[in-house]
């Protein structure tokens, strides 16, 4: 029967809120000024949640108010309830945050990502990012493994319990020093050039070695009759290398763009069946949470373009 009578005369926030102003201040005319509201207002508010309880909730004078025992219990109840009710209105109204958790081979976290996830987050500014940055290899032992939810890599999985799917292309090129020297030599076939000059390699488990191997072995060249001078498997440090003379590598035409720009390198372009792909990884029959799945569409929408705009 309680029960009933009190749904039929629910206190309202507005009422609680004068209340608890008042409370705190010790005094309407206070409350009504932190309330924005006027003097008869609150008073009229906490009025009528005395009427709905049944109790008188402060002793009233001229000078201040004070709770009454009734008021000092009521009081905790009062600003919990406030609390909660703000909690829930921030909770609705602030956008949830979504963490992909990704790892990207050499190629992807270096010169596709930043350009992806500048991209991406001018739509889905709500999404952040974990990334995770290793050779193919170890990014495929990571998806594998559940440490990342998706990959970025640049060779094709052969993993039954991964599914592999193509999302951007990258151009082979040889890239020499902007020497004299090799001014001269850049009219030379690349096979020649590989045979005749200092060449620098990178070390297993890199999706560039594996696509380099591959057009070696179509245009039956042996790495072991090569001038090897280096191998690395850090992808700057080759860089620097080369620009600082020490020798040739075959690289991803991505990785060396901006230094051929500013004429510090020198590419020749190897034929079009040194195109390689980079693929997205992820494992399969699972589900991705909402925001890597958002990301993971994204990658497969608009990876292509990364390498249609010229980066």
């Amino acid at each position: 029967m309680y029960i009933s009578a009190f749904e039929d005369h629910p206190m309202e926030f507005k009422q609680l809120e004068a209340f608890v102003a008042a409370a705190e201040s010790r005094s309407f005319s206070l409350a009504a000024r932190r309330r924005y509201l006027t003097q008869p207002t609150i008073s009229s508010h906490i009025r009528a949640l005395e009427e709905e309880l049944d109790c008188i909730l402060f002793v009233r004078s001229k000078r201040s108010v004070i709770l009454t025992e009734s008021g000092e219990r009521l009081f905790p109840f009062a600003k919990r309830l406030l609390d909660l009710r703000n909690e829930a209105v921030k909770e609705v109204k602030t956008p949830k945050k979504h963490m992909v958790c990704l790892g990207a081979s050499t190629i992807p976290s270096g010169y596709l990502l930043p350009r992806l996830l500048s991209m991406f987050r001018e739509k889905e500014p709500e999404v952040y990012f974990t990334i995770h940055q290793s050779d193919s290899d170890q990014v495929e032992t990571m998806v594998l493994d559940g440490m990342v939810e998706i990959g970025l890599i640049g060779k094709k999985s052969e993993k039954d319990n991964l599914e592999c799917i193509p999302f951007c292309r990258d151009t082979l090129v040889l890239a020499m020093p902007a020497t004299e020297h090799y001014l001269k030599m850049s009219a030379a076939p690349a096979c020649e050039l590989l045979l005749s000059e200092p060449v620098i390699l990178r070390e297993e488990g890199s999706g560039t070695l594996k696509a380099m191997n591959t057009w070696l072995a179509e245009n039956h060249l042996d790495p072991s009759s090569f001038n090897i001078v280096a191998r690395n498997n850090d992808l700057e440090f080759i860089k620097r290398m080369i620009v600082d003379g020490l020798g040739i590598s075959i690289m991803s035409g991505l990785s060396v763009k901006d230094l051929a720009d500013s004429g510090r390198l020198i590419l020749l372009p190897l034929p079009a069946s040194t195109n390689r792909q980079f693929y997205v990884l992820r494992r399969k029959g699972g589900v991705l949470p909402e925001g890597t799945d958002v990301f993971y569409r994204f990658l497969l929408e608009k990876g292509k373009e990364i390498v249609r705009s010229g980066m």
